[in-house]
């Protein structure tokens, strides 16, 4: 389900990304280099041990070469990017032309490494790709999501740091939009929620706080529209139908 359900958000970031084009055979039209495909495992962009990220680039890409960044999920205190690499291969798969990077990130622990560090992780990898657009030889503008708390940080680095217009479009994988909810702090199933937010936010109940990343809150006019995709959905069943 969860290939299927990322298959159907692969087609809407190409649609999303590029609406003035039609999707049918767009990268056929584009110009193609002779660089041969490239394959960057635990690129480092910072020096902590989880400051790395994978990047795959296809052959024959160009700067018109889309980028497509992947957030993992872990509630921001677990998680690692392998758990992505499952989706990764399927966007190889039937999406050749595009480029990925799988980025990891520091975990919380409520002290040294709370929501701004990790944002900030974000941020640090973005800017290596945009950075060595002509190294890479690939766009430097890009779609970004996240699955679980990897979305959250992919909506709030698009609307609330991304400031140059980088991100094109981004999607929610199944991750929260809304923390500052007295009722969503108190729960304790799957997990105590709590305990998380404290140490992802680095305090304890604080509205305010909670309100300022929380990613519904943040909404603006220029924020770009977000895409939503949630597992249990009915609706993507018939978008499953109407896509294939």
């Amino acid at each position: 389900m969860k290939q299927l359900i990322a298959a159907i958000l692969m087609f809407f970031i190409i649609t999303s990304c590029n609406k003035a084009d039609s999707t049918i055979g767009f990268e056929d039209r584009l110009p193609r280099s002779n660089l041969a495909e490239n394959i960057i495992i635990d690129t480092a962009y910072g020096k902590d041990p989880l400051q790395k990220m994978d990047i795959y680039l296809p052959a024959g890409r160009t700067s018109q070469t889309r980028l497509n960044v992947m957030i993992h999920g872990g509630t921001w205190v677990g998680g690692d990017k392998s758990e992505l690499n499952n989706l990764v291969q399927m966007y190889r798969s039937r999406w050749p032309e595009c480029a990925v990077v799988n980025v990891n990130y520091r975990l919380a622990n409520g002290k040294d490494v709370t929501y701004n560090q990790i944002l900030e992780d974000v941020g640090n990898a973005i800017n290596l790709m945009v950075s060595n657009k002509f190294l890479f030889a690939t766009s430097d503008t890009m779609a970004l999501w996240g699955v679980n708390g990897g979305a959250l940080l992919a909506l709030q680095y698009a609307n609330s740091t991304d400031t140059k217009g980088i991100v094109k479009c981004v999607a929610d994988f199944y991750g929260p939009a809304k923390i500052d909810d007295w009722d969503f702090y108190n729960a304790r199933k799957p997990v105590n929620v709590k305990d998380i937010l404290k140490k992802f936010s680095g305090s304890g109940w604080n509205e305010e706080l909670y309100k300022s990343i929380s990613p519904i809150e943040n909404l603006n006019t220029s924020s770009k529209p977000p895409l939503f995709f949630m597992a249990t959905s009915t609706i993507l069943y018939r978008l499953i139908k109407a896509s294939c």
